[in-house]
């Protein structure tokens, strides 16, 4: 039952249950579907029930015994292009679908099922009405990965369970045979997509830095054992080819850490570049389209997939006959540019403000993130009054774990970035409002400035734990990249270094080199703020229900990442966190929990209810600002309300930086 807890147990032979002493209120109650792959499980809820508890009453409920069986067969296009498991695969999911809106109905209705060997399913108590059936074609599990592996197909129809009498029957509905699609693959001719990863010895390794040469890669993981089968046969092609200076052999490691494919390469001393993807669901894995362990991409001088998934002695031809082939060197080219700019024209003189700036907002006011529908989400320039000095919309956002810095202020140059993580966008605005350049198809939670360069930082990727930083200048031309993830990023003018934080906190240099890291040992920290009069920095630490010793704490690190203090929090969820220079302090918001001051000596002060989402510091007056759900507040140093600035509509998260 879903309210303010959760109650799990199972029911008897006969399907009942009883749950003593149930917090009264609203809730649901449904029946849960468990899918286990290699040791991990993941619990998925369907046949949802309202109910409502009430005090000193007994509450009766049923779930399901009404509508019928809906019975079916997934089966692929073509059988022989792809082995499937379809037991290592997500559940059949049978939603309420509205075909007049084309899309799912609203309240929602969802009923599961899990695969079987053969591709069946059976789903029972299903309610009269209109349905769309969806079921994802998965690779199979990776021991690096939770859950299943990588999406690489799809199964949909549209159908209906017609009425019966007294709303219920014994007679199956049998939806046949259901093809399922898979996407569409890296094939030969396209372009292979560019990549920043970490290698093995050390540093880092860009494809595009190899444009010129024929590259062939190599994706295995220490866990497969085709892979390791095939390693004699890469041994001999490098002896063969590897004195060639036009040809690049790399291996990029699909295993959960690096640590375990750098032992196994140095045992085995292999002696051509090792890199490390970050598993089959990586976003490295996931843009090659690998769909199996091990995978092959010979990629032409030019930058285009020459052929993939070749083997042994079909691929030694293979890439003889490209290296004899001067005409692919003659026309390698120049690298392209990974991420579309469009840039504006002014659209007039500009104009001076009337007010200088105080703050600048993001908002996340759209119910849902459609991106193919219109967006309102919106950006607006604040002074230190109040007063709208203006504003942009059209943004496409959506809430975060962390990834509080989703705009970013250039003060020297007079610019502001914003990040768009569900249109996948960067744009650049002047400090007048003048929009002056976007980037695409850049996956970026959290920005920072250089100060000194005034180059813009962005880090994101499609999970927590997989991503790079991106660095730009203030043109928007992409002039570095680092395999290193980021929740959120900050600049240190002290060491004119940058430090990241995330599943691990990372101090890089402007080039890149690892200056501090430290794995966390909890979940993972969302935010982090740098004193700029000493680089030290404080990082908000996250707890997360699945993962015990993680915790709602506060660190502050010296500048070589050495630990001044600790706070831990209990129940108080940190989200955001920035540093007062002048106090050495810093404040931190905790969502629903409110915001308090921690000094630097680590003591606690009482929260001051709100709901707040980011707190940011100005580095000019000193003063402090806080984004909530319906307005922006500037707080007192005692924390006392000074002004409040209401939202033009409610918002699902809001993002802040102070001028």
């Amino acid at each position: 039952m879903y309210g303010f807890q959760d109650y799990q147990l199972k029911s008897d032979k006969n399907g009942r249950f009883t749950i003593d002493r149930v917090i009264p209120g609203k809730g649901s109650v449904c029946r849960v579907v468990v899918t286990s792959y290699l040791g991990s499980s993941m619990r998925w809820y369907a046949w949802q029930a309202p109910v409502d508890i009430r005090p000193g009453r007994i509450t009766k409920i049923m779930i399901g015994g009404r509508g019928r069986t809906v019975v079916g067969s997934v089966m692929l296009t073509d059988k022989n292009k792809l082995g499937i498991d379809w037991e290592t695969n997500n559940p059949v999911a049978i939603i309420a679908w509205d075909a007049s809106k084309r899309a799912y109905a609203w309240p929602s209705a969802r009923y599961l099922s899990k695969l079987d060997e053969n591709g069946h399913f059976e789903i029972t108590d299903v309610p009269a009405g209109a349905y769309k059936l969806r079921v994802p074609i998965a690779n199979p599990p990776s021991p690096s990965a939770y859950g299943v592996g990588t999406e690489i197909g799809r199964a949909e129809l549209e159908f209906t369970v017609p009425e019966v009498p007294g709303g219920r029957s014994d007679e199956p509905l049998d939806l046949g045979q259901i093809e399922a699609v898979l996407f569409d693959t890296l094939d030969a001719g396209e372009l292979a997509p560019d990549f920043v990863v970490e290698q093995l010895s050390g540093g880092s390794l860009r494809l595009s830095k190899l444009r010129g040469k024929l590259v062939l890669l190599d994706f295995w993981a220490t866990w497969c054992a085709p892979c390791l089968a095939e390693i004699p046969a890469f041994e001999k092609l490098y002896d063969e080819f590897g004195g060639d200076p036009r040809f690049a052999l790399i291996s990029l490691s699909c295993d959960n850490t690096p640590d375990v494919a750098k032992r196994y390469v140095d045992e085995k001393r292999l002696p051509w570049r090792q890199g490390f993807a970050g598993g089959t669901n990586g976003h490295v894995a996931t843009a090659y389209t690998v769909r199996s362990l091990p995978g092959t991409f010979l990629i032409a001088p030019d930058g285009r997939v020459l052929a993939r998934n070749l083997r042994g002695e079909e691929l030694r031809k293979a890439v003889a006959a490209a290296l004899a082939d001067d005409k692919l060197f003659d026309n390698a080219g120049r690298p392209f540019a990974r991420f579309p700019i469009t840039r504006f024209e002014p659209t007039g003189a500009a104009k001076p403000l009337p007010e200088k700036p105080a703050v600048v907002l993001l908002d996340d006011a759209d119910p849902d993130y459609d991106n193919t529908k219109p967006h309102h989400d919106a950006l607006r320039l604040l002074s230190s009054s109040g007063d709208e000095l203006w504003s942009a919309t059209g943004f496409n956002c959506c809430k975060t774990v962390g990834g509080v810095n989703g705009v970013a202020v250039d003060r020297q140059r007079e610019r502001i970035y914003v990040r768009e993580n569900v249109a996948n966008r960067i744009v650049a605005f002047a400090i007048d409002g003048q929009k002056l350049w976007q980037i695409e198809q850049v996956e970026a939670d959290a920005l920072a400035v250089d100060a000194k360069t005034g180059n813009l930082w962005t880090s994101g990727g499609q999970r927590l734990n997989d991503g790079e930083t991106l660095v730009s200048d203030p043109e928007g031309n992409e002039v570095a990249a680092y395999p290193f993830l980021a929740i959120d990023l900050a600049y240190d003018p002290h060491d004119d270094a940058f430090w990241l934080a995330g599943y691990e906190t990372i101090k890089l240099s402007r080039e890149g080199k690892v200056l501090f890291r430290q794995r966390v040992d909890g979940w993972c920290c969302a935010s982090l703020s740098v004193n700029p009069n000493d680089g030290s920095v404080w990082l908000t630490e996250r707890s997360h229900p699945d993962i015990p010793r993680s915790k709602n704490r506060v660190w502050l690190l010296n500048a070589d990442g050495g630990v001044r203090h600790k706070t831990e929090l209990g129940e108080f969820e940190v989200f955001s966190v920035a540093c007062v220079p002048k106090m050495g302090g810093a404040w931190v918001a905790g969502r629903r929990d409110g915001v308090r001051f921690i000094s630097a000596a680590g003591e606690v002060g009482e929260p001051v209810p709100m709901t707040a989402y980011k707190v940011a510091v100005s580095p000019t007056t000193g003063a402090v600002w806080v984004s909530c759900d319906s307005e922006v507040l500037q707080l007192a140093p005692s924390g006392k309300v000074l002004l409040r600035v209401p939202f033009t509509q409610a918002s699902q998260q809001s993002w802040i930086e102070a001028f």
